[in-house]
């Protein structure tokens, strides 16, 4: 950074900013509440320092949109038509700072940034709260030159009536250890980009979708090296979905969606992951059938039984069944295989013991 003002020595956050030098710098901001009437357009590489105190929630940096604020959004960049990779000259880092207020205003949107970093920070009370894009006059397909990327999102909370974070066209992103709360219809929208982590996130009373991935169907960037893994998702709604694949006739490819715990009342929308294109569905739990890729279960056989039908619970048809019998095995096998069960059978009515299961869905 190259220089450093203190927000409170200026009229407005504006000012504040436009202090600094070209090459940008640090806005130092105290524990107290910031009312801005219109956006903070930002054209520097600058970082936003403010207070957290999580003991005491009056002794925090928060701001504000004011009641006639003109605008979709506190903060946003100004940027040109990125035309190579020298036109992504933006770093922006926001540290312990309390966003919110208006669920008509949006928190930061970002155009043709190299890195945006966030951490320790809270975004509450607002309609979306973090788009990341391209802006761009060069014809399709783009080449990877221009894309925005380096979007490090951790230990924050959020709480958006509509998206807390949507990524278009960006590569090389991180979003880790954050805390998603309060109802929003999604948490997590990927377009076009690639190169993304998502992973150790709490994602709570999701209305909509939890995790959108889409392709928009248009030459230029496609979706790949995805990794989405240790997240906590819980649905409120029927019908809304724990996973939504939007590839609209492109190809995913390598994205990973493993060791995930869904709870709720969603479903997973896994048709675009191809095995065959090193994508992957597996080790992922639930409260409720259709979304688990491993599962296990024992069955107690009762009087004269000559088949059993179990319900696995996976996100579709299981590739391997083991059978383990408690006491001597009779002759049996394994039939009937779907989506939502199997059938064990046997050479001869049985009317005690017992069996464990395991049921795998390969990627």
């Amino acid at each position: 950074m190259n220089g450093r003002v203190n927000a409170d020595d200026f009229p407005s956050l504006q000012a504040a900013v436009d202090a600094l030098s070209d090459v940008g710098g640090e806005v130092k901001l105290s524990a107290r509440t910031y009312i801005l009437k219109q956006p903070v357009v930002l054209k520097n590489r600058i970082r936003f320092q403010g207070v957290m105190d999580s003991k005491d929630w009056r002794s925090v940096t928060k701001i504000q949109p004011a009641p006639d604020f003109t605008g979709e959004w506190l903060f946003v960049t100004k940027a040109v038509p990125a035309k190579g990779n020298p036109d992504l000259n933006l770093d922006l880092f926001f540290f312990d700072l309390d966003m919110g207020g208006s669920t008509n205003v949006g928190g930061i949107y970002g155009l043709n940034i190299d890195t945006l970093r966030i951490e320790r920070c809270r975004l509450a009370g607002l309609k979306n709260g973090i788009l990341i894009s391209q802006l761009t006059d060069l014809p399709r397909p783009w080449h990877w030159a221009i894309a925005p990327g380096g979007a490090f999102i951790n230990n924050s909370v959020f709480k958006c009536s509509d998206t807390a974070i949507q990524i278009e066209y960006a590569t090389q992103n991180r979003i880790y250890a954050n805390w998603f709360v309060g109802g929003g219809k999604t948490i997590f929208h990927l377009k076009n980009s690639d190169k993304t982590w998502f992973y150790a996130n709490e994602l709570n009373n999701v209305k909509d979708s939890s995790i959108i991935i889409e392709d928009d169907g248009l030459p230029g960037n496609t979706v790949h090296e995805i990794f989405i893994s240790l997240n906590w998702l819980n649905l409120v709604n029927p019908g809304s979905k724990f996973l939504d694949l939007r590839p609209n006739g492109k190809h995913f490819e390598r994205v990973q969606v493993i060791n995930n715990i869904f709870e709720g009342v969603g479903t997973c929308d896994t048709a675009a992951l191809d095995p065959k294109l090193g994508n992957r569905f597996e080790g992922n739990t639930g409260t409720q059938p259709g979304v688990a890729s491993q599962a296990a279960g024992r069955f107690e056989i009762k009087s004269n039984m000559k088949a059993v039908k179990i319900e696995h619970g996976l996100y579709k048809t299981p590739v391997h069944v083991g059978i383990t019998f408690e006491n001597k095995p009779p002759v049996y096998w394994v039939s009937a295989k779907d989506e939502k069960s199997f059938t064990v059978s046997f050479d001869e009515p049985i009317s005690t013991g017992a069996f464990t299961w395991i049921a795998v869905a390969a990627p």
